[in-house]
């Protein structure tokens, strides 16, 4: 999941702003920027970073985002309404091949005319 590593990233720099704020020398500033964020590259570091987050309360064990998941669910009831409605229509017809709107009506017209002739 991007987003998520996208915001950790973007909190993280916003923590090495808050702490570099005060600093008025640029080279000062470019140092302790690259301390930072090389300090996250140490694997102790990460190994303790990894434990603080196995004891974590709120884990997160997502593997989909929410949007997908939503956008799954979407495209289920879709395919399961276009089949239910093709079905049906199915029964309608008994199996007919649907004709194009200019037969059907033409077909509609036919047997209306011989009814009509039929009847007197």
């Amino acid at each position: 999941m991007g987003e998520d590593a996208i915001e950790r990233f973007h909190q993280a720099r916003m923590r090495d702003e808050a702490r570099l704020i005060r600093l008025r020398n640029e080279m000062i500033i470019k140092r302790s920027q690259a301390k930072l964020q090389n300090t996250r590259m140490i694997k102790e570091v990460l190994t303790i970073q990894e434990q603080v987050n196995s004891k974590a309360k709120r884990k997160f064990t997502k593997t989909k985002s929410v949007k997908e998941e939503r956008d799954e669910a979407k495209k289920l009831k879709r395919t399961t309404n276009r089949d239910k409605a093709l079905s049906d229509t199915k029964e309608q017809n008994n199996s007919e091949v649907l004709l194009d709107p200019r037969t059907r009506l033409h077909n509609e017209m036919k047997a209306h005319l011989l009814s009509r002739e039929s009847n007197n």
